[in-house]
């Protein structure tokens, strides 16, 4: 008798699951892209180029043409990652004008690409950081889209605690590792 209310509990929770998975919209995952395996080391030298999603490595590529091109000239384009607050995945105050100034550049330059890189902390388990990850780079990629970068421009992924740039088990270089990368391809 006790089976009863229980596997009625397990189905209603399940239905209620599922209802989102129809509206296009919520579907995270069109955004995300797989990561190569074998990708270049992030402390190699870059002579001026750039990894494509494909771990090609492009040399030439001139930071001065996603900085100037379209006639803007803006500092903060300089600045590529985004870090967040333990456990959070809400852009700080500080890093609204980084992101908005890249939403701009993107606006006025509809050729251009970029992927937002979600990271965490080592913190969690590793599907919990995946998940992290994912928010904090689609924070990065509303903002961007708020100022007038198109949908098709950027691309979502999550790498969770799975590259950190810092390493070690304090709270300096947790903090180094809870970011959103931005890559322009």
């Amino acid at each position: 008798m006790k089976l009863v209310p229980a596997l009625t509990a397990v189905v209603v929770l399940v239905s209620g699951c599922s209802m989102f998975r129809d509206d296009p919209a919520l579907d995270l995952e069109q955004d995300l892209v797989p990561v190569p395996s074998e990708t270049a080391s992030l402390n190699a030298p870059m002579d001026g180029g750039f990894i494509t999603t494909d771990g090609t490595v492009v040399s030439g590529y001139q930071d001065s043409q996603v900085f100037q091109s379209g006639g803007v000239d803006d500092s903060n384009l300089r600045e590529r990652v985004i870090y967040f607050d333990s456990d959070a995945d809400t852009v700080r105050t500080e890093f609204m004008s980084v992101v908005a100034s890249h939403g701009r550049q993107l606006a006025s330059n509809p050729s251009l690409r970029l992927r937002v890189e979600g990271h965490t902390d080592e913190r969690g388990s590793s599907s919990y950081n995946i998940a992290l990850g994912e928010r904090r780079a689609l924070a990065v990629r509303r903002l961007l889209m708020v100022e007038g970068a198109q949908a098709n421009q950027v691309i979502v992924t999550s790498l969770g605690e799975e590259m950190p740039v810092a390493t070690g088990h304090s709270e300096g270089a947790w903090a180094q590792n809870r970011r959103a990368e931005l890559v322009y391809e």
